[in-house]
């Protein structure tokens, strides 16, 4: 998978910094999994945003543009046909990365995928039809 130069230098100087995308979410006042979208170039940010985000990792005010541009989307040339499994691709093509990136840097002591939805992992009762 082909990982942008802009999100490899944001991604290692978020983790030299020691600070997690929930860190960022206080400082740009804006949502984690967005922000990490954004690192992983599948959103955009405002210019005000890109260089708020660099400026707090350390880069300079140049390196904001690449932040601005539209959107990678994807990140491969394989692309569902069926309408409705393209929508669950692009959900995840858009926000797969991200969301996994929130999950692991910032969950690792407690149950995997909080980042969707804040998931409880509750036991599910054991229940059997009988005929």
């Amino acid at each position: 998978m082909f990982i942008p130069t802009i999100t490899q230098k944001l991604l290692a100087l978020k983790k030299e910094k020691g600070l997690t995308f929930a860190d960022l979410e206080k400082i740009l006042s804006r949502d984690e999994v967005w922000i990490a979208s954004v690192i992983y170039r599948q959103a955009s940010a405002s210019q005000e945003e890109a260089e708020l985000l660099v400026e707090t990792l350390g880069l300079d005010r140049d390196d904001a543009q690449g932040l601005t541009e539209y959107p990678v989307k994807g990140c491969g040339p394989v692309v569902p046909t069926d309408p409705l499994i393209y929508r669950f691709y692009e959900i995840m093509q858009v926000y797969g990365m991200p969301l996994k990136a929130v999950d692991t840097s910032e969950n690792l002591q407690t149950t995997p995928c909080l980042a969707l939805g804040r998931v409880s992992m509750k036991p599910v009762p054991d229940v059997r039809i009988r005929v």
